[in-house]
């Protein structure tokens, strides 16, 4: 069974499966319908390696992230997978890249994307493209949306960590906290951009403001943002104070 096969079922042309089956092109519904249900009482499903060759990309949404395992990541992943699905166009074809937080893994990754067209578009959390990358995927009409990052060429969407982080100490302030702690991501380090630097910066500017005093001691950072790391890092404040009455993390 082909695209042929269905076609004479349906008494249509192999062209207006097609364009179904990628759903372009100016269809009535009732064809549609006809097509569709002719394919699935068959059946049928199309061949993937050779869709791929005749439109010249995946037709996937790329999600590169340093990794999957973090609770935060694998919420933003949900969200883009909730998202596609009811868009329906991208049902079932949201593909994870993990860099692990290596350089040059995460610059492979985008360079793999961008010159095998493996994406109709990306969506990056806290990483970004090499400038050569960014380049190729511009020339092939790639679209990039940055999470938690910004670049020249790529759309960005950011969130106000430093009025988040105010808000939150000044919160636990309000209710009496008095050694209030945080946890924060690594500073400087290019997977996560200026959001812990942004973090730290509120926290600061809500004690300083509510006359408190800043102590580096209950600062304490992690990388990977896993369960494990986080106890680890509410175990390394303790044993440092065990005064802390609050943590903001």
């Amino acid at each position: 069974m082909n695209i042929r096969d269905i076609a004479k079922l349906a008494g249509v042309s192999h062209t207006t499966v097609s364009k179904i089956l990628n759903n372009k092109g100016s269809i009535s519904d009732k064809t549609k319908k006809k097509v569709l249900s002719i394919i699935k009482k068959n059946n049928f499903y199309p061949n993937e390696a050779a869709r791929r060759t005749s439109l010249g990309r995946g037709e996937d949404i790329a999600f590169v992230s340093t990794r999957y395992a973090s609770a935060f990541i694998s919420l933003v992943i949900e969200g883009a997978e909730n998202r596609s699905f009811s868009m329906g166009i991208y049902a079932n074809k949201l593909s994870l890249y993990s860099t692990r937080g290596l350089r040059e893994l995460k610059n492979e990754t985008f360079m793999k994307i961008a010159s095998g067209n493996l994406a109709d578009a990306v969506i990056a959390l806290f990483v970004k493209p090499s400038t050569e990358a960014m380049a190729v995927m511009k020339k092939a009409g790639i679209p990039l949306i940055l999470l938690e990052a910004k670049m020249p060429g790529a759309s960005s969407i950011t969130v106000d960590n430093m009025s988040g982080a105010f808000d939150a100490t000044s919160y636990l302030v309000g209710k009496g906290r008095k050694k209030i702690a945080v946890i924060r991501g690594e500073i400087g380090h290019e997977e996560v951009g200026p959001t812990p630097s942004d973090r730290e910066k509120g926290y600061i500017k809500a004690l300083t403001e509510n006359g408190m005093t800043f102590d580096k001691k209950l600062v304490e950072e992690v990388r990977a943002y896993t369960y494990d790391e986080g106890k680890q890092a509410l175990d390394n404040l303790l044993a440092r104070d065990k005064g802390i009455d609050a943590v903001f993390c």
